[in-house]
């Protein structure tokens, strides 16, 4: 009996034990961090942090290096940027994963030796995670030129190439099963979870840029020149895994950049695009844009401000957009309220490159880069805000509310968050070139 005994306490001290193991295992796997803001400061560190700037996480991996452009995950908990590492003919341009909570990072991508060329000013991949979080697509400079791969983030390392010789545009459709690709003045559908075939779409445009998926994933975007000053947009549906025939939905002014509200409701176009140099930064600059609540019919708003960039808040209720203010070389945030048409302005400000990067090609950097929160009260960019323009109520941690001091006293930029719940209010956090929110 004795023996029983024993024998029982033995297995209950082993059961206890394991299920210590399996608890302790669980501690470490720290949920995802939600509402949080990636930034990069200006010795090239990527954290995360809050939104009043604390809590800090680092995520960039602390070796000799520069890391830049973080973008997140689909369920915020891992973000995949860009590093520099090394030096000379050592140098190494590479694309990693990294948990969000800091640590666990992964080169997915090492760029050829002697191949340093840059996508745009400052960015060195564009990656583009697929909704479910499953892969990643990604552009990189090769010896091809702009090129497009995918990887489906598996311990085999190896990147699977696409398409190359860019100019090159990339959306997800929202069930992460087709790429949508637009290479030079080639449109491509790309079944990622079949046997990755390339069908050519017949599109042929060079002048846009970014296909658009709806939300429900019943039809997708395109566009092409119908004329001088006319720009055709064609929607798009699947049926048994093929991509059927454009049809014509609207025709506007060339060159035109659209989005979908996130709630697939409504559908904006920029449009009466015209050439305009920034910051000796060649852009477009929109005569405005419209929102639609049917493409075929007429837009419900037209906003007819001078505008870099527009940007559909999460939960497709608002338009934020960046137009140009009366003080000269400074921009200002302005919020569109699609339930009753109201226009808000929030804030004048000066644009980081990176800032301005994004506005540059704002139609790409909306799928991959949220300046918006998750609950679409407030917004983050980089930059600095102009004393001499329309300013939100500053509020620096600890001082209250001003608009002078040491945030305005700088040489480098700053990570702003304006929020627009009630009271519009702006808060500079921390220091930094580029930054974007969580998904959640």
């Amino acid at each position: 009996m004795s023996n029983l005994r024993l024998l029982t306490a033995f297995f209950l001290l082993v059961a206890l034990l394991a299920s210590t193991w399996i608890l302790a295992g669980l501690r470490l796997v720290d949920p995802a961090p939600t509402d949080r803001i990636a930034y990069v400061d200006d010795r090239g560190v990527i954290r995360t942090i809050r939104e009043d700037g604390s809590g800090a996480i680092t995520v960039s991996p602390d070796v000799e290096g520069f890391f830049t452009w973080p973008t997140w995950s689909s369920d915020s908990r891992r973000l995949a940027y860009s590093g520099v590492i090394g030096s000379g003919e050592d140098i190494r341009m590479s694309l990693f994963v990294s948990s969000s909570n800091g640590g666990n990072s992964t080169e997915i991508f090492a760029g050829q030796a002697g191949v340093t060329g840059l996508l745009a000013q400052g960015v060195i991949h564009f990656p583009l995670w697929s909704p479910n979080g499953n892969r990643v697509a990604f552009i990189a400079t090769t010896m091809s030129g702009l090129t497009l791969f995918l990887d489906d983030l598996s311990p085999d390392p190896g990147a699977i190439h696409l398409l190359d010789n860019g100019p090159l545009w990339i959306s997800w459709s929202p069930d992460s099963q087709y790429l949508l690709a637009h290479r030079a003045d080639e449109y491509f559908l790309i079944d990622a979870e079949g046997d990755l075939a390339i069908e050519p779409l017949g599109i042929a445009d060079q002048e846009s840029r970014v296909p658009a998926w709806s939300p429900d994933g019943t039809l997708f975007l395109t566009a092409q020149r119908a004329g001088r000053g006319q720009y055709h947009i064609l929607g798009s549906r699947i049926s048994g895994g093929k991509a059927e025939a454009p049809r014509r939905l609207l025709t506007t002014t060339p060159v035109p950049a659209y989005l979908w509200s996130p709630d697939g409701a409504h559908l904006s176009i920029a449009h009466s695009s015209r050439p305009f140099v920034y910051r000796n930064m060649r852009m477009a600059l929109y005569g405005g844009f419209s929102v639609y609540a049917d493409p075929e019919s007429e837009p419900i708003y037209v906003v007819r401000d001078p505008t870099l960039a527009h940007f559909w808040s999460p939960d497709g209720t608002k338009v934020a957009y960046a137009r140009l203010a009366e003080t000269p070389g400074v921009l200002r945030w302005a919020v569109l309220d699609v339930a009753s048409g109201e226009r808000t302005s929030l804030v004048d400000f000066v644009p980081s490159v990176a800032q301005l990067t994004m506005f540059q090609f704002f139609d790409q950097y909306a799928y991959s880069h949220s300046l918006w929160s998750p609950d679409s009260d407030a917004l983050v960019f980089a930059g600095n805000l102009n004393t001499d323009a329309i300013t939100a109520s500053l509020r620096e941690s600890g001082e209250g509310p001003r608009i002078d001091g040491p945030a305005f006293q700088h040489d480098g930029a700053h990570i702003i968050v304006v929020n627009i719940s009630d009271e519009i209010t702006t808060q500079v956090i921390t220091e930094g070139f580029m930054a974007t929110w969580s998904p959640n």
